[in-house]
């Protein structure tokens, strides 16, 4: 039997108190949160993770890949790899 499972809904004023409490340097403002960005969602997921379950950012995005000579322009592959360390440790 498939088991359900519920969480709260946090409205916007809430879930901005929660990482307020929260503190560590987690910053997130209202606007921040109706429009978030790639790049501040990373971080702050990278912060809480690191928080939360001792997940370092800066290790985990380092490249591993022993296969990168494989590709002809390995450059373009930088940024997708660490994403994908980063996906995987998350």
């Amino acid at each position: 039997m498939a088991q359900n499972y519920t969480f709260p809904v946090l409205e916007t004023r809430e879930l901005l108190h929660c990482f307020s409490e929260i503190g560590n340097g987690i910053q997130l403002t209202e606007q921040q949160l109706m429009n978030p960005t790639f790049e501040h969602i990373t971080r702050i997921m990278e912060q809480c993770l690191d928080m939360f379950m001792e997940f370092c950012a800066d290790d985990q995005g380092q490249i591993k890949f022993s296969g990168m000579d494989a590709f002809d322009h390995p450059e373009l592959h930088d940024l997708s790899i660490g994403q994908l360390a980063f996906n995987r440790s998350a």
